[in-house]
């Protein structure tokens, strides 16, 4: 019975240093890759044993799409980028990390809308625009990381996570035609804002190499 004892703690002993990644303090690694805030350059920083401290820049070209608010629909041009710092904190031996940080936003929306529309209980022939931004522009964050070793520097890293950016601040303006009362502007910005969340999804996919 003692034999088998040991040969099944012997066993367990074996996947568990298995399942454990080798860490250097004072190492760097790069990372490029894709997330919920556009696509990633990353630099990391091993801290100690069970740190690491990141920085992400992220960003994505302009997109269009036509977005729809109450009675109107607008024509969008959207930018997404921004920075995100970070720190990671593994689990145990495993190859899991706790995630926390910010995101320090420069993302913006912008929409026209034109033509007979009707804001707030009136009807105008205007054009009208609308700026919308993450009302934190310091939005906290935090999630959960998996790294998978792929070769001797080489790891396939992911997070998923959730980051609160307190909803979106909105402006609206009047570019042309009649002038539109402000009571109807501000209920117009209500409505935008009652649309959105308080917070985003935190998805990153990534190719590391360790130097």
């Amino acid at each position: 019975m003692n034999k088998i004892a040991k040969i099944y703690c012997t066993f367990v002993f074996a996947l568990s240093a298995s399942g454990a990644v080798a860490q250097d303090v004072g190492e760097y690694a790069f990372s490029l890759g894709a997330s919920s805030v556009g696509f990633t350059g990353e630099v990391k920083y091993r801290l100690s044993e069970k740190w690491r401290l990141r920085a992400m820049l992220s960003g994505a070209p302009t997109y269009r799409k036509r977005e729809e608010s109450g009675d109107l629909i607008y024509d969008a041009a959207a930018e997404i980028r921004g920075l995100s710092l970070l720190a990671d904190y593994q689990i145990g031996n495993s190859q899991f990390h706790i995630i926390g940080g910010a995101f320090l936003s420069g993302t913006k929306i912008v929409g026209q809308t034109s033509g007979t529309l009707l804001i707030g209980d009136s009807v105008y022939n205007s054009t009208i625009q609308a700026d919308v931004r993450f009302s934190n522009r310091v939005s906290p964050i935090l999630a959960i990381g998996f790294e998978q070793p792929i070769g001797d520097q080489w790891n396939l890293a992911a997070s998923a996570g959730y980051m609160y950016t307190g909803g979106v601040d909105v402006g609206i303006s009047v570019l042309s035609g009649d002038p539109v009362d402000l009571d109807d502007l501000v209920n117009e910005a209500h409505q935008i804002q009652s649309e959105v969340d308080s917070g985003y999804p935190f998805l990153t996919f990534g190719l590391t190499y360790t130097f």
